[in-house]
């Protein structure tokens, strides 16, 4: 699903994968596009897919796994416009319909709502892209998107301003007062950030638990903390432990909320970040 519309190349159709085993489908073999998003469907047993993305020059790398549902809405915590950084956010239509979408974005300064970024269409089984850096520059912007004539599913792509390292997530279709983030690490110059969007309109109390190779750790300026009304957090866990190994536990009270936590080596050469999990 391009931003030309479905193409279905031959050579895509009506593939085997044997049983317990792995098929990779590489699309710049089949097309050419800065938009384009993919639906696999299978039968005979069910699947797994991920996608993985590459530069030309193989200098950096993103992935993330698929969703087996569209939603009318989606929140992706991560987001960073300032210091050159670049995000995308990536809206797939797989419906046989054009649908309207409109983009909250959700900042350290509360909630803004670009008029460009609003009533905007997406042609039925395409793709569109839209870069937050057009329309806003701050270091801490979450997003909300939301469709109306069908469900739909995003993902939120960022880059550094010289493209030397880029990552990817899925978004999340409902906010929870409980996350679990178990990747983390900030020694060797490491630096890992929590990403804490507040979609709701009053303000959130939350609380971070770092767990870690020495057990718990519960540094004081990481609990009790308020993110305003429709707006984002950031928390540099480098600031306050360094350890190669440091999971988080995040409990929000007030209402709930979306977690991801990013990651970057000291030289900010590489990148890369995941959402949480909720039980």
């Amino acid at each position: 699903m391009t931003d030309q519309g479905e193409k279905k190349p031959a050579e895509l159709q009506n593939q085997t994968i044997p049983k317990n085993s792995r098929r990779t489908f590489p699309l710049h073999a089949y097309i050419t596009t800065y938009d384009v998003s993919t639906m696999v469907t299978s039968t005979g047993g069910d699947v797994i897919c991920e996608r993985a993305m590459y530069s030309g020059d193989w200098s950096w790398g993103h992935d993330s796994i698929g969703v087996t549902m569209p939603a009318s809405t989606w929140y992706l915590a991560e987001g960073s416009t300032a210091g050159g950084m670049q995000t995308y956010i990536l809206v797939q239509n797989p419906n046989p319909d054009p649908v309207t979408v409109d983009l909250t974005l959700m900042t350290d300064q509360g909630e803004k709502k670009p008029a460009e970024l609003q009533n905007q269409t997406i042609p039925k089984n395409s793709r569109r892209t839209f870069p937050l850096h057009a329309y806003i520059t701050t270091y801490d912007v979450s997003t909300m998107v939301t469709s109306t004539g069908g469900d739909v599913i995003c993902e939120r792509a960022m880059y550094s301003g010289d493209w030397s390292w880029g990552h990817d997530s899925i978004g999340v279709t409902m906010p929870a007062s409980t996350w679990y983030l178990a990747e983390g690490s900030t020694a060797g110059g490491m630096q890992t950030y929590i990403l804490v969007q507040n979609p709701n309109p009053d303000p959130v109390t939350v609380d971070l638990t770092l767990m870690t190779d020495q057990g718990e750790k519960k540094p004081a300026e990481l609990q009790n903390q308020t993110i305003p009304k429709n707006s984002r957090r950031t928390f540099p866990l480098h600031a306050y432990i360094t350890t190669y190994d440091v999971s988080t536990k995040v409990d929000a009270t007030g209402g709930p909320v979306i977690c991801e936590r990013a990651m970057y080596s000291g030289d900010w050469i590489w990148g890369h970040d995941s959402v949480g999990f909720t039980p």
